[in-house]
């Protein structure tokens, strides 16, 4: 022996897909006799959330074939819950959500079709008798359920559970008040109002630089052409190019007068104090020993 294999009948259905379903009770089986304290004390071990459904239990073939694993065209369904054990009942009890492709068929046949528990890992011992006992039940990933035409427990189909649905409670709309219908539209009034206003006033046109006035004050102040060049972009970048304009002459003034220095100072003019004048002739006729 190297499977037990027991079965209950579907409960009710919740909203055609999710069955609250009776997994197994205690009691006499086909493959062992399953007392309600190993159901109550390894049940939620050997069918966690996540154990699977099948339909139907592998051939000898399929399970030689396979060495234990199912084929996933087969597949059925999960547990969405940890078995877990009903002392009342003394049975093992879990929510399944069925496959869309088969919820029809549990939705038509649930009261003429079984589950059978299928697990691998277990303990076994004889009582007096010499009937098997199922003293521990433990997890395996092999571990599945079956949707089988009839139950192996005993031979019956356990009578159905109740139905099981989850309510989920919605709060009550209730209609907004006169003055809460004003204080909701002041709101927006005084939120919107001075976005729009925003949103639709027209930006300011951000004023051009005067390259033109630039360019005449540079010339009458007889730059040369780098220093024009200079002035130019000064306007075109918004700067201050009246200024740069009176930095250029100023620098132009202190080359002049370092040339005439340096002239006198070689003999090339008498020096006579007016460097304008004398730097206006020595552009025209050239100086030099």
């Amino acid at each position: 022996m190297d499977k037990l294999i027991e079965s209950t009948q579907l409960g009710t259905k919740k909203d055609g897909r999710t069955w609250r379903c009776r997994l197994i009770s205690a009691g006499q089986g086909s493959s062992a006799y399953y007392p309600a304290e190993t159901l109550e004390e390894y049940g939620e071990r050997a069918l966690p959330k996540g154990t699977h459904i099948y339909l139907n239990h592998p051939t000898e073939t399929e399970e030689w074939e396979r060495a234990g694993a199912r084929d996933i065209r087969d597949y059925a369904g999960v547990l969405v819950e940890d078995a877990k054990y009903d002392a009342e009942e003394k049975a093992l009890y879990a929510n399944v959500k069925f496959n869309k492709s088969i919820a029809e068929l549990v939705e038509d046949a649930y009261e003429d079709i079984a589950l059978s528990i299928d697990i691998r890992k277990f303990e076994l011992s004889e009582n007096e008798e010499g009937i098997p006992v199922a003293d521990k039940l433990d997890y395996s990933p092999l571990n599945n359920v079956a949707i089988v035409p009839k139950g192996g427990r005993d031979g019956k189909i356990i009578s159905l559970v109740e139905s099981y649905r989850e309510k989920i409670d919605k709060p009550e709309r209730k209609p907004m008040t006169e003055e809460e219908i004003k204080a909701l539209a002041e709101s927006i009034v005084s939120t919107l109002v001075p976005a729009l206003k925003e949103a639709l006033t027209p930006e300011a046109p951000e004023e051009s630089p005067d390259l033109v006035g630039a360019l005449e004050e540079a010339f009458e102040a007889n730059l040369p052409a780098g220093a024009r060049k200079r002035v130019a972009q000064a306007a075109e970048n918004g700067e201050d190019y009246k200024a740069l304009i009176e930095s250029e002459k100023a620098d132009i003034k202190a080359i002049r007068e370092d040339a005439l220095k340096e002239a006198h100072q070689e003999g090339v003019f008498d020096t006579s104090g007016d460097y304008d004048k004398e730097f206006s002739s020595l552009a025209i006729f050239g100086g030099g020993k």
